[in-house]
């Protein structure tokens, strides 16, 4: 009997054991559902930055997994590159969007950036050497992944987004810095205020509407309104994604934040669709968009007003121009509300321009080596950062959102107190972005709050 026992014991023993290794485990979400159809690099937006790019349906369960995240999901980039991301906790940006933040595991220093709206994802994979994928929504149920070439992404000096080989203008009560020149002569009304005129003559070159009383800057929290025309719409596969890009460039930003080690964020208010062409000078798109040029971009101030957004960022269709976005940059910690805005490329927004872009409309500039660095953001450390890092005995070369020049440009503002591969992202004296986007957020965040709150505007005051 006893001898009987012992066997059944055994038998018990080994058949729980095996039904604990075949039983399933918390299963991991493959996103990869199948291939999808083959595609030339015509329809592909971002086929001129590409190294390569497929097409592939996702599995609906594998995105609902991103929407809850705090688990782990696989993911085929390419076919033989399979990487598993562990998610962190997943936040609701709205009634049908969500985002979370991850990393690939064994991977030490990448980052996982993905946004869920209605039933698609974007999203992008940057591993610590700079090499970086993206997820985009591509219409027909299917989404494009996309390997980003670093080297097509370098902008010759010469020809830097917000410069176009033309000088940069500062506006005269000093707030904020541009490239373009409009038109003398021309009065035209203050964006919001169609009680307000402005004429750009000799002494009253620029609109300036001073806020009368005490301005109580708010938490670090700056509200942002997205706006596209329909191009943009078009060349992102539609509603679902041009919606979808704006939430990844949102939230490309925020996690660049946190890596950063900013205490900020910023927060999507709103988005809407403006029939509006871009007149294929970004330079000259802005001047329409920030004074409100034409009766549809008016709409839009009244938009930024009823949504109380401190930021506007219109999302254009591409153009043939080398450069992909523009924006007004703080020069010093006087609040510009007026010139909370910037002009995007739509299909170009999540490869780091729209990140590039909040960072000048929050004051931070463009590496000190690069073409207009003698220009200074806020500070006169309020620069991004070129480096190199070492790894491996090889040398790499490195730029912050902020940088143009050579090497990947990676997911961090400048900042001294962050490394990558041991070398920091910032330095003190010169390149500091996230020092400046600390102190800016508050005031920026405070932007439309004040606006509305303020009763007495003063028309076409003078600093």
């Amino acid at each position: 009997v006893k001898e009987r026992k012992e066997i059944l014991l055994f038998v018990l023993t080994v058949a729980v054991l095996l039904a604990f290794a075949l039983w399933p485990k918390d299963s991991e979400s493959v996103l990869v559902k199948r291939e999808g159809q083959v595609r030339s690099d015509s329809v592909v937006p971002e086929a001129s930055i590409a190294k390569r790019f497929r097409h592939v349906q996702l599995e609906p369960a594998a995105i609902q997994s991103v929407r809850e995240g705090e688990q782990v999901i696989e993911l085929e980039l390419f076919p033989g590159e399979t990487i598993r991301v562990r998610l962190q906790e997943s936040e609701q940006t709205g009634q049908q969007s969500t985002e979370v933040y991850g990393s690939i595991e064994g991977v030490p220093g990448s980052i996982v950036t993905l946004v869920t709206y209605e039933d698609v994802l974007a999203g992008t994979v940057q591993y610590p050497d700079g090499r970086t994928f993206m997820v985009n929504y591509a219409g027909d149920a299917e989404h494009s992944i996309v390997e980003l070439d670093s080297d097509a992404m370098q902008t010759p000096p010469d020809l830097q987004e917000h410069f176009a080989a033309q000088p940069p203008v500062r506006s005269p009560d000093g707030t904020v810095t541009m490239a373009p020149q409009l038109q003398y002569g021309v009065t035209h009304r203050v964006p919001g205020f169609p009680q307000f005129t402005y004429t750009l003559n000799g002494p009253n070159p620029w609109p300036t509407q001073v806020l009368l009383g005490p301005i109580n800057y708010g938490p670090p929290i700056v509200g942002i309104m997205v706006v596209y025309t329909p191009t943009a719409k078009k060349e992102c596969a539609g509603l679902l994604g041009v919606e979808s890009r704006i939430r990844l460039s949102v939230a490309q930003v925020n996690v660049a934040f946190r890596r950063s080690l900013i205490t900020a964020k910023l927060v999507l208010l709103n988005t809407a669709e403006v029939e509006y062409s871009t007149v294929g000078n970004l330079h000259m798109d802005l001047i329409n968009l920030t004074f409100g040029l034409t009766p549809k971009l008016r709409e839009v101030h009244k938009l930024r007003q009823a949504n109380r957004a401190d930021l506007v960022s219109l999302f254009v269709g591409g153009s043939p121009q080398i450069f992909h976005g523009i924006s007004w940059m703080l020069n010093d910690m006087r609040p510009a509300a007026n010139y909370g805005f910037n002009v995007v490329e739509g299909i170009y927004a999540p490869t780091s321009v729209f990140a590039h872009e909040i960072g000048h409309n929050l004051g931070c500039q463009h590496a000190t080596n690069d073409f207009d660095g003698s220009i200074k953001g806020v500070f006169t450390n309020s620069h991004g950062l070129r480096f190199n890092t070492t790894f491996a005995g090889r040398s790499y070369p490195m730029r912050t959102i902020m940088a143009y020049g050579a090497g990947p440009r990676l997911g961090y503002y400048s900042n001294p107190n962050v490394q990558v591969w041991g070398a920091p992202t910032g330095i003190t004296n010169s390149a500091n972005n996230a020092y400046t986007i600390s102190q800016t957020a508050p005031m920026g965040g405070s932007y439309m709050t004040e606006i509305i709150h303020t009763m007495k505007l003063g028309p076409n005051a003078q600093p």
